[in-house]
């Protein structure tokens, strides 16, 4: 478990291009696999728990702050990235402050002189 693709083809012979063709289903199931051991045990916990275990229940408690804190990183890391705008949202964000600078009445629809 969490070993990299480099690892991977190291161990099986092969060149990463030539692990990532032939073996992408695997690779695939690599990440999901990580998932399902990780919710079997917190299943596991979560029965140890139930009968009792106070081990269990703190081992759960600290997986769920660990995953609560990732999770906020995560999510802060996202919000914090400041979008370019593409051509169009310039484009008329350009218009809109020209039409405020001054030039008033001249950018006004039906403006004859």
């Amino acid at each position: 478990m969490g070993f990299s693709d480099d690892q991977l083809a190291n161990g099986l012979g092969v060149s990463v291009p030539t692990l990532r063709k032939y073996y992408f289903s695997v690779l695939k199931r690599r990440t999901m696999q990580r998932d399902r051991f990780e919710l079997w045990r917190m299943e596991t916990l979560a029965e140890q728990a139930n009968a009792g275990n106070t081990g269990a229940i703190r081992e759960m408690g600290k997986i769920m702050e660990r995953r609560d804190k990732a999770r906020l990183a995560a999510a802060l890391a996202a919000g914090g990235k400041s979008k370019d705008p593409g051509k169009k949202a310039a484009a008329k964000e350009a218009a809109k402050q020209a039409a405020s600078e001054g030039w008033g009445g001249l950018l006004s629809p039906g403006y004859e002189h």
